[in-house]
């Protein structure tokens, strides 16, 4: 179960680098967008999906897990469980019936859905490295930290870009 748990974690965070570093664009857009919105509306299902199956047979696994949610947890616990709450957040908001009552406007929307999305790769990112369990040896973590860093870096001029050439701001 611990293992398995583990895959899980690593899947869903590979998913959600890979929601930032193809960020979604009008279609006919320039460059080309790499994922369509289904497609980013499914691996983001999937991400919430691999963390929360994470979450629950980490417990299940070993129940010492649950003194993790406490606040005087580890930072990486912390973090995961931070990060967890804000891809939650991130995917719940999302739904078409949920995003228009929230948000009056799809660009207000857009840029706070990126930010969440950055946050939510700050915050993997200080759980995978502090836990070092994928991210042990400082090559693999700069590894790592430079493929959260392109995400972030993909998707921040995309957004910028498509704002101004398709919203008029």
């Amino acid at each position: 179960g611990w293992e398995l748990s583990a895959f899980l974690g690593l899947a869903g965070t590979i998913a959600c680098l890979a929601l930032c570093g193809c960020p979604v664009r009008p279609r006919e857009s320039d460059p080309p967008v790499l994922l369509s919105l289904g497609r980013h509306q499914m691996l983001g299902w999937m991400a919430l999906g691999a963390a929360v199956f994470h979450v629950l047979l980490a417990v299940a696994a070993d129940h010492a897990v649950l003194e993790y949610l406490r606040f005087t947890s580890p930072l990486y616990q912390l973090t995961g469980v931070a990060a967890l709450v804000v891809l939650l957040v991130l995917t719940v908001t999302s739904i078409a019936g949920i995003r228009r009552r929230v948000w009056r406007s799809h660009r207000n929307f857009q840029a706070t859905h990126i930010i969440l999305g950055c946050v939510v790769a700050v915050l993997l990112g200080a759980h995978v490295i502090t836990t070092g369990r994928y991210a042990g040896g400082y090559g693999r973590r700069i590894l790592y930290l430079a493929v959260a860093a392109g995400g972030i870096a993909m998707i921040v001029p995309a957004t910028i870009f498509s704002l101004l050439k398709y919203h008029s701001i």
